[in-house]
């Protein structure tokens, strides 16, 4: 996109017009590019980290059936020994 707009200034520029509102779309073009790369990229590390989220939280869900098994076991055991 930025090749582009270079070449179109390049190429539209006579000698006698002004070329500043030229330069300035294309710092415009340039900035819309880097925002869109910076959102890309929030994007994926949000996706990232939602991802990581669900993977702790089946984690924590899986300690907490072991620990309630072990719990009943504990209390069968306890009721056996008296």
């Amino acid at each position: 996109m930025l090749i582009l707009n270079l070449a179109i200034i390049s190429a539209e520029t006579p000698q006698s017009e002004d070329i500043s509102g030229k330069v300035i779309v294309a710092f415009i073009s340039i900035g819309g590019v880097m925002l869109g790369f910076l959102l890309n990229q929030y994007d994926q590390a949000s996706k990232e980290k939602i991802k990581e989220f669900n993977e702790y939280i089946a984690a924590l869900q899986s300690t907490a059936n072991e620990l309630s098994f072990y719990k009943l076991k504990l209390l069968q055991l306890s009721g056996e020994l008296e």
